[in-house]
């Protein structure tokens, strides 16, 4: 994991190296998630789900493999774009 700048650290997610947010209610919400080229190795969380209001993600040029969780596609109902 190359650029991993705010990641699993006490800042707000909106200022982890990727991650762009946009204002929802008075609420920072995480809408767009580039980590391509990034070294990530593995599969994708479950709860990556949690993110109802991701438009964009790009997860291209990494070591991700495995299914995609079904529980991925019916809460993400904004994705406008996938690039893995």
């Amino acid at each position: 994991w190359d650029q991993q700048n705010g990641w699993l650290t006490s800042a707000h997610e909106c200022t982890w190296y990727g991650i762009r947010c946009e204002l929802k209610s008075s609420n920072a919400v995480v809408v767009y998630i580039n980590l391509r080229n990034n070294n990530l190795h593995g599969t994708l969380a479950p709860e990556l789900s949690n993110l109802k209001d991701l438009k964009h993600l790009e997860l291209v040029d990494n070591f991700i493999e495995g299914t995609i969780p079904d529980s991925l596609f019916s809460q993400w109902t904004q994705l406008e774009t996938l690039y893995l």
